[in-house]
């Protein structure tokens, strides 16, 4: 919330709309910023799983006490907490809101989304009867092609 006030409540002159676009931009790349610096799910999972399996190989070794079991007990739960909020991730990420929020099926909603970042992607474009299929010439062809349907034609003006 703090990110939020702070980037909204920056002083801007203008326009009504220009302030509220540009508040509203602001708040979008605050929030973005923000974004970035929190935990990786899958990686959240890794770890907590790590320390489980660690947790039970000492279990192995040694006498089992009730303190142990409680500690196995704590990890387990939180185990299965990453791995839940792993799901929602992605059950965001690939914005299947229709499915119910009790499906397991984390593969599911990676594909998903590996499936709408794939939909989302131009891997080629034709320009002048020449296919560009590298992210530099794609890159090219539609600046020149926004180029020259936003100038100036001469003669007209």
């Amino acid at each position: 919330m703090d990110k939020i006030k702070e980037s909204w409540n920056r002083p801007i002159t203008g326009s009504p709309f220009f302030v509220w676009e540009e508040k509203l931009r602001r708040v979008k790349a605050a929030l973005k910023s923000w974004a970035k610096t929190l935990p990786n799910p899958a990686d959240e999972r890794r770890m907590a799983h790590a320390s489980l399996e660690k947790h039970q190989l000492q279990m192995e070794e040694e006498e089992p006490t009730e303190e142990l079991t409680v500690i196995e007990g704590n990890l387990q739960q939180k185990f299965h907490k990453v791995c839940l909020q792993e799901e929602e991730y992605w059950r965001q990420k690939s914005r299947s809101l229709w499915l119910k929020a009790g499906d397991r099926n984390t593969s599911f909603f990676h594909k998903q989304a590996q499936a709408r970042r794939s939909f989302n992607t131009i891997f080629e474009i034709k320009e002048d009867r020449v296919t560009n299929k590298d992210f530099t010439s794609i890159k090219g062809a539609a600046f020149s092609h926004f180029e020259k349907l936003y100038s100036e034609v001469e003669g007209m003006s």
